[in-house]
Order: structure tokens, then sequence, then C-alpha cells
């Protein structure tokens, strides 16, 4: 944990190895060696592997303790930061809702443990919150994600006696910048601004200073002072080099912070290559944290655009899509309706940018200041296949769905769904190493049989989960000859 809090990850990950060699295989310590590397990873951003620590330590703390306890409850909270961090909403989701009756079953089911853990026990529950709040935000509640940070800073000043030096005091304050930067409100953001930079100012680590610096300067930026923004991202940037954090996470957000600042600035080549710089970064990880990648790629392919590099803004505008797209089908088959529309609308800048980037390059109108325009003949396809899909999704009613399923009365209908949807969780929370790739695949085989015996059986769960892309040949095919389609 030294290494660790020093900025060493690799030294830090040499020890916690030979501390779970030596460790009881059923024993606290190794629980907490699975714990620690569990976090060690995902600060490099090893997430896959983090993941599968993590489940090793949930599935340890279910075998130490047969009572509910804040073990299991912080293993479940854990399991949820790392699946949010990856994009994965519904397996985060699915271990949240592990993690609250755990945590509020401990005082009646298993008191001494209560009486004799209350601290512990309270900063699990401000964990688990936080969890629950980041969750939020990533579904786009931003008002219900804010409320519960700021129910949290209250509790946090209450319960701790020094709260100001506290880790979660001071997480919660940076988190609050985000949300409320990203609910339009860079006054209020400013104030947890101010307060967490001092407070890190004080402690004297280099990552905590980073996260301030790239807030504080966000803030600013939103405020029109640019001035200050790069003033404070270059400090960040300064601290991030001199520390050996240009691999973590926090450098590639900084380095597309200063992208977009100098795209505004239309110094468009400096941009690109931070852009760039910063996509290399994330690429380079076994998982992407979708919101940064997605935005960075957006970002690059805006720059390359208004640069003039047509073929280079088209490359990237192909990959944004078809990674937007993967990231609302995996989520959308569980949200609620509102929390489908949230979601949804949450991609609409991305999705108008580049149908109106797609009329630029159709050709149809003389867009481009060039007397050689790059011309992508097939966009117009792209794009009738991107509102196919799209609608497609927003149109879905999973989750109407499922209650008609569940209420059915069949008896082996209600079976296997259930079956399927506990094996699509499993599925999502397990890691994709070579050790485990037949235990993988074998689920997905099992998963795949029980979509066909629901596809055949139930009209309810085909128009609700059967989740096929359609392209604009199906639709020609499908017409008269007297026929149009029309959007």
């Amino acid at each position: 944990m030294s290494y660790y809090q020093n900025g060493d990850l690799d030294r830090a990950l040499e020890a916690i190895d030979r501390a779970i060699e030596l460790s009881a295989p059923q024993s606290s310590e190794r629980l907490i060696s699975w714990t620690n590397k569990g976090y060690f990873l995902s600060d490099k951003s090893d997430l896959t592997n983090s993941i599968w620590h993590f489940r090793q330590a949930s599935d340890l703390a279910n075998r130490l303790y047969t009572l509910p306890h804040i073990a299991q409850t912080d293993a479940y909270t854990n399991l949820v930061n790392a699946f949010l961090q990856s994009g994965r909403l519904d397996s985060a989701e699915f271990y949240l809702q592990k993690a609250l009756p755990n945590h509020n079953s401990i005082q009646t089911k298993n008191p001494a443990h209560y009486d004799s853990s209350y601290a512990e026990i309270t900063r699990a529950l401000i964990l688990m919150n936080a969890a629950e709040a980041s969750l939020y935000y990533r579904k786009g509640l931003l008002g219900q994600a804010i409320q519960s940070l700021q129910s949290q800073i209250a509790l946090i000043r209450k319960v701790y006696l020094n709260y100001e030096s506290s880790t979660d005091y001071q997480k919660s304050l940076n988190n609050l910048v985000t949300y409320e930067l990203a609910a339009g409100q860079p006054a209020e953001a400013k104030v947890y601004a101010l307060e967490y930079w001092e407070l890190v100012q004080e402690n004297e680590n280099a990552l905590d200073q980073v996260y301030a610096l790239l807030n504080l300067g966000s803030v600013y930026r939103e405020l029109d002072n640019y001035d200050s923004a790069l003033y404070y991202w270059d400090l960040a940037q300064r601290i991030s080099t001199n520390n050996g954090l240009e691999q973590r996470p926090v450098h590639s957000s900084l380095l597309n912070n200063l992208g977009e600042m100098l795209f505004e600035l239309e110094i468009y080549d400096q941009a690109i290559s931070y852009f760039v710089q910063s996509l290399a970064i994330q690429s380079s990880k076994p998982l992407k944290d979708p919101i940064t990648y997605q935005t960075t790629l957006y970002n690059l392919a805006e720059c390359y655009r208004w640069n003039g590099n047509y073929p280079e803004a088209d490359e990237a505008y192909q990959t944004l899509i078809a990674d937007l797209i993967e990231d609302i089908q995996q989520n959308f088959t569980y949200l609620s309706e509102a929390e489908k529309l949230i979601f949804y609308q949450k991609q609409q800048g991305f999705i108008q940018s580049y149908l109106s980037f797609g009329l630029e390059i159709s050709g149809v109108l003389p867009l481009q200041d060039s007397d050689d325009p790059y011309i992508n003949d097939q966009i117009a396809g792209s794009l009738y296949d991107l509102q196919l899909t799209t609608k497609a999704i927003i149109l879905n009613s999973s989750r109407r769905m499922k209650e008609r399923i569940l209420s059915s009365g069949n008896a082996e209908l209600i079976a296997n769904y259930e079956n399927w949807d506990r094996l699509k969780n499993l599925y999502a929370s397990m890691q994709t190493s070579e050790s485990t790739a037949e235990n993988i695949q074998t689920i997905k085989e099992r998963i795949e049989n029980t979509e066909k015996w629901l596809v055949a059986h139930s009209q309810n769960f085909k128009t609700g989960f059967e989740m096929k892309q359609m392209d604009w040949q199906t639709i020609q095919n499908s017409l008269k000859a007297d026929e149009a389609a029309i959007e």
C-alpha cells in the first residue's frame, strides 16, 4: 500500500503478489490481498484483470462469513466501481443490488458485527452511495447523482471528526465537480473544485493533485476563462509527467481537455496531437472507459474535419459510431423506458454531428472548401443504417416485456427467462483471460441456446430482447415496385 500511495504501481504489484503467495487460501489476509491487487490493476486501467481479482475477493468474502458482513458489501461495491469504469452498467447495477440488501441486513442479522464495526460499516455505506451516484451519472441522471453526493458530504461532515483529511470526503468533492459541470453549473462546480484543490495540496499526493487541477481547469474553461484553464492544465501535466503518471486514465483525460481547448482556439495541428496521444494511452488498455474514449474520438473527428482532413475524420467517425452503437446495445435492454431516453439523448450530440459530417462528404452539396473534395459515396447507406439501428433501440420495450414474461404464469418460460438473465449477468462479470476462456465460451453457448428457446417460445422475448441490426438493403428488398421507404 505504501508503494501504491507513492505511485509505484509495479513494486506495489510485486509486493501484493508475494502477499497472496504467503497468505492462507481461506483467510482475511488473502481477501485483503485480492482486493488490493484489484485496486492496483484498476489504476493501471487493466480492468479485465481487476474485475477478476475483485470477483475472487467477493467469492472469498462469502465463504469466510456466513452472516451479512462488511467485507461482502465492500467486495460488491468494488465490483460496481470496476464495471462502471469499464462501461458495463448492467453488471454494475447487478452488484449494487447485491450490496444494498447485504449492507442493510447487517444490523439485524449480525448485530455483534454491527456493534463492533460501526465506523467501518458507516464507511462502507459511504462508498456504496458514491458508487450509486456514479451509476446515476453514467445513466444521465445528473440531478440524482448530485443530490446523492451532496447528502453524502453532509453525512461525512457529521460522522468524521477530521473530515477534510478524509479520502472519502475529498473524492466526493472531486466527483461533485464533474457532475455539476455535466449539469451545466460551473459556478457551483467551482466552489467544490477550489475546496478540493486546497485540501489535496496539503496531502502532497501527485495523483490527487492532477485530478484536482484537471477539474479546476475544466471549471475555468466553462467560465470562459481560458488563460486560467490552460495554467491549471499545464501544471497538472507537469505534475503527471514528473511523477510517472502518463499511463493513468487521468493523464489521457488531461490530454483530451488540452486538445479541446486548442481546438476551440483553432490551433488544429497541436490539438490533433493531444487527441492522438490520449487515444494511444486509452487503446493500449484491455478495457476502455467509454465516456472518455468516445469523447476523445469525437473531438479528433471534428478537429480533422475543421482542419480539412476529411478521410481521417471519416475514419475517426466510423470508429466512434461503431463503439457508440455497441455501448448503447449493451446497456439498453436493462434500462427503464425513461432511463433509455436519457441515456440515448446523451449520445445525440455525437450522432447529430455525424449526420452533418455525412452530408458534407456525400457530394450532394458543395460544402467543402476544396477543388478536389473528399467524397464517400457509401455514406448515405451508413447514415440510413444508423437511423434504423438507433430507432430500433429507442423503441425497444425490454422492461415492459420482462414484466409480461414474469407475470405470464408460464413456469417453464419464467424459469428459462430467469436463467437467461442470470447467465447474462454472469457472462458480463467474467474476465476474459486465457485461463478462463473455456468457461466463458461455455457460458456464452448456454446463453445463446437459452435465447433460441426463448425466441421460439415467447413473442414478448422476441419483441423486447432480440436485438437485430437492420440495413438499408433489407428495407429495399422488402419494398414492392411502387413503394418507397421514407425517413
